[in-house]
């Protein structure tokens, strides 16, 4: 993914201990938490910390089992290709218990405009770019016009979108972000 293999031998070659995590669902950022607290030494917390994350995505995921799915484009960023979630991975099973019904790519994360108009997604979340993309700025994008989500002013901004990309302790913050934005009913 984002760190070199050749960085990661060259430290484990001078000695230093290496632990690369990348998780691809849930269960694998929940036992990379418990692989780095066994590496830490602080093993007990850490399954503790895993457990009371299970319950939360477990709780989180039964209050959205049986709410419609809307089709939805989670947006990494658009700024010169446009960025989506992969199909299979962490973030799209995070859309699925959010209640969504995600539009995913490969593991590229790219999505094509052409794939993304013939989605028609019902609903935009601005994930990684939403610090300087507003639901404005998607509206005048050539050829945005007309996506259900735009045509209807379903395009919402992500506040915090790394308790979404950053698999660790507050993932479980990051589903409740995105239950808020797309089934605020569920949380109150």
């Amino acid at each position: 993914f984002f760190t070199p293999p050749d960085a990661i031998e060259q430290l484990r070659g001078l000695g230093v201990p290496v632990v690369v995590l990348y998780a691809k669902s849930i269960d694998g950022a929940l036992a990379g938490i418990q692989l780095i607290g066994e590496a830490t030494g602080a093993a007990a917390a850490a399954a503790d910390l895993a457990a009371s994350m299970r319950a939360d995505f477990d709780q989180l995921g039964a209050a959205t089992a049986n709410l419609p799915k809307p089709k939805t484009f989670y947006e990494l960023d658009a700024t010169t290709k446009i960025y989506t979630v992969p199909a299979g991975s962490l973030y799209a099973e995070m859309l699925e218990l959010a209640g969504a019904d995600p539009v995913t790519t490969n593991d590229s994360y790219e999505i094509s405009l052409e794939q993304l108009i013939a989605a028609d997604p019902e609903v935009i979340l601005l994930g990684d770019d939403a610090d300087y993309t507003t639901a404005a700025d998607v509206a005048a994008r050539p050829g945005w016009s007309g996506i259900a989500a735009v045509r209807t002013g379903k395009v919402i901004p992500i506040p915090d979108y790394v308790l979404i990309t950053r698999p660790g302790p507050r993932l479980a913050d990051g589903l409740r972000a995105l239950i808020r934005a797309l089934h605020p009913e569920v949380l109150g």
